[in-house]
């Protein structure tokens, strides 16, 4: 029986050609996003509903020496019930498993050895852009001619992604403040500013100490040019102000949460059974709710 370090090995000496066998079944490797289908009208991946997500990877350790442009091996969304869509340039994590694939000849099996992609890698350790233009190959392999300057391949995984404004401010990126963890936290976190956090309550005294908590935000405000920047326990704290552009809900059960204000727009909302007992009567306290307004 092989040891875990020889495992490990071989897991990540896994094949990458354009149809993978499975050989050892646990083969994993990191590779580059070139490119990746997100609509109908990709002129080259799109073929079926089931190639949305679809992408084009660079195996990061055996394609060195490639054109990008020779380079034709795809990869499906490994779960299709969450997905973090990477960009063009990100890296992903490489999976070969049994699946529907492509054919090429009529009446091939369907069935066989696919690959499929997960985890996108924080490489420049931000959870809002993480492209490195060189990332698995040199200036010079980007083109076979190997005539384009830098400067022009630098920039052209940003030409692929339709929405760059969304992740950049001019050259540089937006980078959003990554959440500071609470002890045992679940969280999620998009590249815009929204945030999921599933956490225990660590409030005031009126507080159930240790029961869940849920806080689901939008700060379009929480922005910084250092992608190790966290926020702080003064921007996490739910009793203050929050920021014109940002708008919260708070989860929880039988916790109240002093002095707290909504965004606002709002006015200082605040929702709560009014007894924790009765709560099947649904019997609720709104403050200031004639100011909510629709749309």
């Amino acid at each position: 029986m092989s040891s875990i370090a020889t495992g490990i090995g071989e897991a990540f000496r896994g094949g990458s050609s354009i149809t993978p066998s499975l050989g050892r079944p646990s083969k994993v490797f990191p590779a580059q996003v070139l490119d990746i289908c997100m609509s109908t009208d990709h002129k080259t991946l799109y073929k079926s509903p089931k190639d949305i997500g679809k992408i084009i990877f660079r195996d990061v350790f055996k394609d060195q020496d490639k054109a990008e442009i020779e380079i034709k091996k795809t990869a499906y969304p490994l779960d299709r019930s969450i997905i973090k869509y990477p960009l063009p340039g990100e890296e992903v994590l490489i999976f070969v498993a049994m699946g529907e694939r492509d054919t090429k000849n009529a009446g091939e099996s369907t069935i066989g050895a696919c690959y499929f992609y997960t985890a996108n890698i924080s490489t420049n350790h931000n959870v809002t852009y993480n492209v490195e233009p060189f990332l698995a190959t040199s200036n010079a392999k980007i083109h076979p001619t190997n005539k384009l300057p830098i400067a022009v391949n630098e920039k052209r995984f940003k030409e692929k992604t339709k929405d760059i404004a969304a992740v950049t401010e001019g050259e540089d990126v937006k980078i959003y403040k990554q959440l500071s963890p609470k002890e045992g936290d679940f969280i999620l976190q998009g590249r815009f500013g929204n945030t999921i956090r599933f956490g225990a309550f660590k409030g005031t005294a009126a507080s159930a100490a240790g029961s869940g908590i849920t806080i689901i935000k939008q700060d379009s405000a929480n922005t910084s040019k250092e992608a190790d920047m966290m926020t702080t326990p003064d921007e996490d704290a739910l009793d203050t102000q929050p920021a014109s552009e940002t708008a919260t809900i708070i989860l929880t059960t039988t916790q109240q949460i002093d002095n707290l204000l909504a965004c606002s727009n709002l006015n200082s909302l605040r929702v709560q059974f009014t007894d924790a007992e009765a709560r099947s009567k649904t019997q609720w306290e709104v403050e200031d709710s004639s100011k909510l307004t629709s749309g």
